[in-house]
């Protein structure tokens, strides 16, 4: 395979390429959230006060 012939060919799915990566970037940044959020809130657990009504 020529360089010319690989870069038609990964033009070709670059698209598709950036719209999986997109999408995987999103659910680690999503995990790397969650799991921050547990971390503060574990932290923080002994300052809370819980309530009934």
């Amino acid at each position: 395979m020529t360089v010319e012939l690989f870069n038609q060919e990964f033009e070709g799915i670059t698209g598709q390429l950036k719209s999986y990566i997109l999408r995987i970037t999103i659910a680690l940044q999503m995990q790397d959230i969650v799991h921050d959020t547990y971390l503060k809130a574990l932290d923080k657990l002994h300052t809370f006060r819980a309530t009934h009504h």
